[in-house]
């Protein structure tokens, strides 16, 4: 299946990925013999696939930061190929802990809802991060905030989603991630409100845990039942 929204993201990415992607290696060389831990990872271009296209409930996911992801090592990154990465994390990627909950999330979902079929993207709201680093705020502040935030909403056009799950309980540091990208916003129990220009055709933005997080096992999967059931009683 050709994807059109894939071409769409594609001239999206290369468009930002000559400033990013140089600035980022650039950042790497000069610090990275001051400390191995300052090695950028790729900006996580997003795929869609032929299930998401069809579904009628669309769910776009929001982890934190690309913390562990794949590492940018050349002078160079193509594009297609980092989202041929993302579409192979998605479907297949078992080690460490957000991707395999984030999975868990999914497979919570019925595969339909008064014959609606679903499906869900992964997304982060911060675009790229570094290898071993948590939160480099520096490195936030210099790159992704002034050329990758504003991919998100960018993003969100072209994808469509009719909801928003942010895989995340807003500290001080991703709130204000999520004020550089949205604006203003406001929680009420489990949804955020968001201004609605920023966020066109979808129906609500709900927030719980991250896979990582610490917490029981049974709190979690309680978190994503509620999360999953006030989607589909939207419907």
């Amino acid at each position: 299946m050709n994807i059109a929204t894939n071409s769409e993201l594609k001239e999206l990415y290369e468009k930002a990925k000559k400033d990013v992607l140089s600035k980022a290696i650039k950042y790497n060389e000069e610090l990275r013999d001051k400390d191995k831990d300052y090695r950028a990872t790729l900006p996580l271009f997003l795929k869609s696939n032929e299930g998401y296209e069809k579904a009628e409930i669309k769910i776009m996911l929001f982890g934190q930061v690309t913390n562990g992801w794949l590492e940018i090592k050349g002078k160079d990154v193509y594009v297609e190929q980092a989202m041929k990465d993302y579409e192979s994390c998605l479907f297949g990627y078992k080690k460490g802990t957000f991707l395999p909950g984030l999975k868990k999330f999914t497979n919570l979902l019925p595969k339909e809802k008064c014959g609606k079929k679903n499906s869900c993207l992964w997304n982060n709201i911060v675009k790229m991060g570094y290898a071993t680093r948590y939160f480099p705020d520096k490195f936030y502040d210099s790159i992704v905030k002034p050329h990758l935030n504003s991919l998100i909403i960018k993003e969100i056009e072209i994808l469509k989603p009719n909801y928003i799950v942010l895989l995340t309980k807003l500290s001080k540091q991703y709130g204000n991630v999520l004020k550089d990208i949205f604006g203003e916003f406001e929680i009420r129990k489990h949804e955020v409100i968001l201004p609605s220009e920023k966020i066109p055709n979808v129906k609500k933005v709900l927030i719980t845990y991250n896979p990582s997080a610490r917490c029981k096992k049974e709190t979690m999967r309680d978190s994503y039942h509620k999360i999953i059931a006030e989607i589909l009683a939207d419907e």
